[in-house]
């Protein structure tokens, strides 16, 4: 279950991203997860062994965004995804991926990512369950790897969802940031 052709399904993903370069892998990855039954993709920059500093091969984070840190989140929500009414979180009509980095890569990620697929968020301000709770709607279905998250982390997700009603859902290699 390789979602977007162009990326193997054992994670190793083509080397980084320019933010160009993303739109067409964010365009498939959105119609794919839709086609799933998933209502957002949760990519984590670490891999299975959490690690942050990893090979290209396994930037998967850089590949579906063009962020080079070694440390963030990104959230793509399906193609069929429409913005609750009053939901801004950056102070316009948000877009339909979010990147989530801590203060020290905040203007890496300004710089590296396409402003017109990705808002940004500094950790310290919103975090990626936050953001999921309060941009999806009840019953939806949230991917991702859980391989590439410590169990505290893995757990602390689950509930957060959990308690908004959102599933989390184990993509496994499959579809994690393709």
């Amino acid at each position: 279950l390789n979602l977007v052709k162009g990326y193997p399904s054992d994670m190793a993903a083509p080397a980084t991203s320019r933010p160009s370069q993303c739109a067409p892998q964010l365009h498939k990855l959105r119609e794919q997860l839709s086609i799933r039954g998933l209502g957002a993709l949760l990519v984590s920059h670490d891999d299975e062994y959490l690690c942050e500093d990893l090979p290209p091969d396994r930037e998967r984070l850089a590949f579906i965004s063009g962020f080079t840190g070694s440390a963030g989140y990104a959230v793509i929500t399906a193609s069929t995804w429409q913005p609750p009414e009053g939901f801004n979180p950056g102070g316009a009509a948000p877009l339909p991926a979010a990147l989530f980095v801590d203060g020290r890569y905040v203007l890496q990620a300004a710089a590296e990512t396409d402003h017109t697929l990705y808002d940004i968020f500094d950790f310290a301000d919103l975090n990626p369950a936050a953001w999921l709770c309060r941009a999806l709607p009840r019953g939806t279905k949230v991917g991702t790897d859980l391989r590439c998250l410590s169990a505290a982390s893995c757990e602390r997700l689950r509930q957060q969802l959990s308690a908004q009603d959102l599933e989390l859902v184990d993509t496994g290699a499959q579809i994690s940031g393709s």
